[in-house]
């Protein structure tokens, strides 16, 4: 009986090829658990951190923070797991942010102006208020990460590695998560020390790949002058501290309520002109939203719904001021039917418009009903009532 020699040829190439994956998942465990070692052994960290930004959802598309931190981990704080000091610049100029384990102070040098934040008022994740600053790009958690292969093996990703002549790359590459988004994620390792050196991520959400890489440079570790840098220490006499309120500032619009909405006419997305006034006798809601709002990008298939749902009834009218090419991009990729105007600041002024993503109901005879900043759930809860 002849054996096929083309057969055997791709059976030896499918062995060759699983021997060598199952070799790399070995190393990759190895580096991994050496890196988290290295972490373990940390008491205090300083480093300097370039961060850059690739975000097409933005008009001026990079953005920049540098700084230097200085770091001591507590594996038992709940928001950042170690109190820190970071200074530096960004696009609102130099600054300082403190993190004591209470309380988070964000220090404006340019402005003379201090904002207060207490992370423990607010639900504890990305959207914390102390965590969603600009200020905090350069901080790098991985660094100090005791559980660093658990963390970055959730969800389960293909994982690759590289072997570089004086590092290794690891390669992670996730799969799309609940909201469409797919994570590539590349974490460089120094040969010598197993310290991360350099953090490279790409995101591709809703048709746009956002790219963000992370440098490091100037590290120490257990460094005796570390701890004498962490905690705030000069009082700022002559600068304003104010304390960040969330729903103080999520009720500033509230007195539109009972008033008839301001009359705009601005032309579509599909080129035709649309007019606040001609719509009487429909309901209509108005979303305000950019695309460098993701609160905003993750509504538009819920909104898409409502007008699906009441279309007899209601005429949705999303509105934006920014960045009209990738609107035009979003608008497309995600298949939206409903009326999309590109306005300008005056709509903003007249609605005085504070955040994204806004909304606006209206009833028939064009009277505000209901608005609200951020919580879509309130205005769907609405139109199931009236409808």
């Amino acid at each position: 009986m002849k054996t096929n020699s083309s057969t055997i040829f791709l059976f030896i190439l499918i062995c060759i090829g699983c021997k060598t994956q199952s070799t790399d998942n070995k190393r990759i465990i190895e580096i991994l658990s050496n890196v988290e070692q290295k972490n373990k052994s940390i008491n205090s960290i300083s480093y300097y951190s370039y961060y850059e930004q690739i975000d097409p959802a933005q008009k001026d598309s990079v953005t920049k923070v540098e700084g230097k931190v200085w770091l001591q981990p507590n594996h038992k704080d709940s928001i950042f797991g170690s109190v820190f000091h970071l200074r530096g610049r960004d696009g609102g100029g130099l600054f300082d942010y403190y993190y004591d384990g209470t309380k988070s102070y964000e220090i404006r040098h340019d402005t003379k102006t201090i904002k207060l934040f207490d992370p423990y008022k607010y639900e504890n994740n990305a959207n914390n208020p102390a965590k969603a600053r600009t200020a905090l790009s350069p901080l790098i958690y991985e660094l100090t990460d005791i559980k660093l292969s658990q963390t970055l093996k959730k969800n389960n990703p293909l994982v690759s590695l590289i072997d570089n002549r004086d590092s290794y790359c690891i390669d992670f590459k996730y799969p799309v998560d609940e909201y469409g988004q797919e994570l590539a994620l590349h974490i460089y390792i120094k040969k010598k020390t197993y310290v991360i050196e350099k953090i490279q991520k790409n995101v591709t959400w809703r048709g746009v790949e956002y790219r963000t890489s992370l440098d490091i440079d100037s590290l120490l570790i257990n460094n005796a002058e570390i701890p004498n840098n962490i905690f705030l220490q000069n009082t700022y006499s002559d600068y304003i501290m104010t304390e960040y309120e969330r729903d103080k500032n999520q009720q500033s619009n509230s007195n539109y309520i009972g008033l008839k909405a301001k009359n705009f006419t601005y032309p579509t997305s599909n080129k035709d002109s649309i007019n606040l006034e001609s719509l009487t006798g429909k309901y209509v809601l108005l979303d305000f939203w950019e695309t460098w709002c993701g609160h905003c990008i993750f509504a538009l298939p819920e909104i898409q719904k409502l007008q699906d749902k009441y279309r007899t009834d209601l005429v949705v009218i999303g509105i934006t001021t920014e960045n009209k090419p990738q609107v035009e991009k979003l608008l497309q990729n995600n298949k939206l039917t409903y009326i999309n105007i590109f306005a300008d600041q005056q709509i903003i002024n007249d609605y005085t418009l504070k955040g994204r993503p806004t909304y606006f109901l209206l009833d028939r005879k064009g009277i505000i009903i209901d608005q609200s900043e951020g919580n879509l759930q309130k205005i769907t809860t609405d139109l199931k009532n009236l409808l």
